[in-house]
């Protein structure tokens, strides 16, 4: 290590360089300065001894200490990861599930409306059908008093229903 700490009277402890004798390292010219033993001991002693100890102190761990976890701890991480993604898959897959059955529902829901309203319409269109045939009938036989509206309502009723069924093709 180039420096250890000894303590003073005061009780802080400043940085004393062990290799004295070092020349400074030069860097090369695309690369960053090297600092010398030398010069960082001079830049310690700049600054006050309890912050130069602990940022001495921080450095040491730092360069000591290892940059990654062991293999094990490593491998226990991995699986761990691994099990998180598999059961995020699964929760995925039975959200699909849940849209796939509700979408399912709501198809068949939209059918039976669909066959609903057109049963509808067609025993409205019949009974104006009938109308129109009864209005005729009864204004040929010779009571055009009753077959007279009969035969405007039913045209009226025709012709609204023609309309709304040609405005809401318009708007699919």
């Amino acid at each position: 290590m180039g420096a250890s700490a000894s303590p003073t009277p005061d009780g802080d402890a400043k940085p004393t360089s062990v290799v004295a004798a070092q020349k400074p390292v030069t860097a090369s010219p695309g690369a960053a300065p090297v600092i010398s033993p030398e010069h960082l001991q001079q830049m310690l002693s700049d600054l006050p001894p309890k912050d130069a100890t602990g940022l001495l102190s921080m450095f040491v761990s730092r360069s000591i200490t290892n940059t990654g976890p062991d293999p094990e701890t490593a491998r226990v991480m991995a699986e761990a990861e691994m099990h998180e993604e598999d059961c995020k898959l699964k929760a995925f897959r039975a959200n699909l599930e849940v849209r796939e059955k509700q979408n399912t529902l709501d198809h068949e829901f939209r059918k039976k409306k669909l066959n609903h309203a057109t049963a509808m319409n067609a025993v409205v269109i019949g009974v104006t059908v009938c109308g129109v045939g009864g209005g005729l009938f009864l204004t040929a036989s010779g009571n055009a008093s009753l077959g007279t509206p009969i035969l405007v309502a039913s045209f009226t009723m025709l012709s609204t229903i023609a309309g709304k069924m040609l405005s809401s093709r318009d708007k699919d």
